[in-house]
């Protein structure tokens, strides 16, 4: 690992003690964090009961399935838009396989090419299904954890915006209902792109934990070395 990936183990593991040394701690709410939490929490509102409609129209238009593998906690897996992952979390996209002999990812297309459905495996076995809501200025996914069939509920629903077949902007809330004491509570992230012609030239990602009131944005600018090897310059603008 280079020491851009020490960087970034090491950032995380601040993230991760500043949350530790707040939670619980009488912190004034911050206005993007209320605001974050009822759009998302609209959005779950919205989509609560829309599991069984999106299933059948998925049913009505799957036109090709390709699986996927070897991108193991990448969000989407092979086709996972996260910038951040990719490039400096360093995580693999895997591949696409025909034949699999262990199921890690699925994904369903309708006749114009386009995601409708993704569902991933745990021991061969359907532990999550993702459905897409193509809008016409963006795209809204939500995520249900189907592990127990009497008790299938929302867990994540992102958005991404595209411009000219490129990503853009792209965020996800991980709703923690289930998690003790933080009943309305969501994890948030979100990835702002701009590209230089063809080629990425930053990334600012923003990050939300709202059970500790805890906003954390931080920009990536990239660039080759003198050999040619992806790097970046770091940038911390919110802690």
């Amino acid at each position: 690992m280079d020491n851009n990936g020490f960087d970034f183990l090491k950032e995380l593991q601040s993230f991760a003690e500043e949350l530790k040394n707040r939670y619980n701690k009488d912190i004034p709410d911050d206005p993007l964090i209320k605001e974050t939490c009822d759009k998302y929490h609209a959005y779950e509102s919205a989509y609560e009961n829309s599991y069984g409609k999106f299933k059948s129209e998925v049913i009505k238009n799957a036109y090709r399935t390709e699986y996927a593998s070897g991108a193991v906690g990448l969000y989407l897996s092979y086709y996972s838009p996260s910038y951040q992952d990719l490039f400096i979390g360093g995580v693999k996209r895997g591949r696409i396989v025909k034949k699999p002999k262990k199921v890690e990812a699925e994904y369903i297309f309708d006749k114009d090419g386009k995601i409708i459905c993704y569902k991933e495996y745990l021991r061969n076995k359907v532990t999550r299904e993702e459905y897409f809501d193509y809008k016409p200025d963006k795209i809204i996914s939500v995520r249900y954890d189907v592990s127990f069939p009497d008790d299938i509920y929302i867990e994540t629903i992102a958005e991404y915006i595209y411009d000219g077949g490129r990503i853009i902007h792209f965020e996800y809330a991980l709703f923690k209902r289930f998690q003790a004491g933080c009943s309305d509570a969501i994890s948030y992230m979100s990835e702002d792109d701009e590209y230089n012609g063809d080629r990425l030239k930053s990334t600012v990602m923003t990050t939300i934990e709202s059970e500790v009131n805890i906003i954390h944005r931080e920009k990536y600018t990239f660039y080759n070395d003198d050999k040619g090897k992806l790097k970046y310059d770091y940038e911390q603008l919110i802690k």
